[in-house]
């Protein structure tokens, strides 16, 4: 985990080292649900839907501004 808090220091100087960690730990969840969020009532969603959809939410919260 202070592998990826101490890289996005680099990306965000300016924020808060307990906040990367939120930032890091929110996308860890994102990366460990992964097989359950392609499942949607016993359907699958096809790789090509799913993969560039979390790839966007896992950038989304490791690059938002600071509020």
């Amino acid at each position: 985990m202070e592998v990826w808090v101490g890289i996005l220091a680099k990306v965000h100087p300016a924020i808060d080292p307990a906040e990367l960690r939120m930032r890091a730990h929110a996308t860890f969840g994102l990366i460990n649900s992964t097989p359950h969020s392609v499942r949607s009532h016993g359907r699958r969603l096809a790789a090509g839907v799913a993969r560039p959809l979390l790839e966007r939410m896992a950038m989304a919260a490791l690059t938002v501004p600071p509020a």
